[in-house]
């Protein structure tokens, strides 16, 4: 297997305007990314996972990022189109992966919870939400959330799929149908290997089914 060195905190990209953005710790970066992650991305869409500490992690750093809190001077609220444009893109360019297989690497893991959501909701709402359903519900900050926004790979830059090639993969289908996001039984409740199903998760600012 190829060796991946770890990865500073500092380590940068640039946005649209040129300016430098950093990376989430433990995020690769391009010269990081092995044939294995590129492969999974075209590939697997299941295991386009992160752990629910990753995911409230990148939420987190997101938040903190000054083109965040710029954005959210301006229009009071930050939603994932946003997040999207301004931070995962350029993060994932060039890369091939999404930002979910940058985090986790080569420890590729089936998703045992999908985050079913509005793409125009408030982001800091999101990440209250799913913190609160993962703390009610018990589920262990090493469980697998797979979440759009973070999944797929989204630069359309020739470096990786294109949106409608992993779209021809029925992500959110293969994802929902597999075993392991099936609710389990006892028995694998008390071994650790169930699956939490979906979370559909509302927000005061978009209706996920308007």
């Amino acid at each position: 297997a190829a060796k991946v060195k770890k990865l500073s905190a500092k380590a940068g990209c640039e946005d649209a305007h040129g300016a430098t953005l950093h990376r989430p710790p433990g995020m690769a970066s391009p010269d990081e990314v092995t044939n294995e992650m590129r492969g999974r991305q075209w590939n697997d869409p299941a295991q386009w996972t992160t752990t629910v500490r990753q995911w409230c992690d990148m939420m987190k750093f997101c938040i903190e990022q000054q083109v965040y809190k710029e954005r959210k001077l301006a229009k009071r609220l930050v939603n994932m189109y946003d997040i999207t444009e301004m931070l995962i893109i350029p993060w994932t360019k060039g890369t091939g992966c999404g930002a979910a297989v940058l985090m986790s690497r080569e420890k590729a893991q089936h998703a045992q919870l999908m985050l079913s959501h509005a793409w125009a909701e408030d982001a800091e709402e999101c990440l209250e939400a799913v913190e609160k359903f993962v703390k009610d519900n018990g589920i262990h900050e090493d469980a697998t959330i797979w979440f759009c926004c973070f999944a797929n790979y989204q630069a359309e830059d020739n470096k990786g799929p294109t949106i409608s090639d992993q779209l021809k993969l029925h992500p959110f289908k293969s994802v929902i149908e597999s075993e392991e996001v099936k609710t389990g039984n006892p028995t694998e409740i008390q071994d650790g290997t169930r699956g939490f199903g979906m979370c559909a998760v509302h927000t005061t600012h978009a209706d996920l089914y308007t």
